[in-house]
């Protein structure tokens, strides 16, 4: 859960005692509006009712998914639909096989892979989500601060862990 990133790069209430339990505050980071598309495949011939009632129930369950998510909340006038697309589904490349014995996989028919008699609609809604800090693995973060040339607008959460060796330059401690 984002808290439990929160809690750990917190700075703490008081001054730390050894043994008393640590205090730390964790402030809510608060919410933002994001941009989020979902997608609802369709058989070809179905009728327009039947359509809009299959787009319907996407539309709930992509609703319903990201309120589980992370308790995103739909903002009401934004939903939009788009489409209908030709529905892609990628399948494995053929195997060619040759007179000696060989073989060797050959490029797929993207047209073969289209045509499976279904379309696609895309869902585009604004989400009221809320805001969590977001973790990179240590190596990633090694390289980002390690690099004078790269994201000189980052700097670590654990400075305390990193050295400054420059001015925008970070090395692990």
């Amino acid at each position: 859960m984002p808290m439990n990133a929160g809690r750990r790069h917190a700075a703490p209430m008081l001054t730390p005692v050894s043994g008393l339990p640590l205090i730390k505050s964790v402030p809510s980071l608060g919410r933002r509006a994001e941009w989020r598309k979902g997608r609802v495949e369709v058989e070809t011939g179905m009728s327009k009712d039947q359509i809009k009632a299959k787009v319907k129930w996407g539309v709930e369950v992509f609703f319903d998914w990201m309120r589980k998510e992370d308790r995103a909340e739909y903002i009401r006038n934004t939903l939009r639909i788009e489409g209908p697309f030709p529905h892609f589904e990628a399948h494995e490349p053929d195997t060619q096989y040759g007179d000696a014995g060989g073989q060797r996989k050959i490029a797929r028919s993207v047209a073969r892979d289209l045509e499976d008699g279904k379309e696609d609609y895309v869902i585009v809604a604004q989400f009221n989500c809320p805001e969590a800090i977001q973790e990179i693995p240590t190596e990633l973060a090694q390289q980002l601060f390690a690099d004078p040339r790269r994201q000189s607008h980052i700097k670590p959460l654990r400075e305390r862990d990193w050295r400054k060796s420059g001015a925008r330059t970070w090395l692990p401690r």
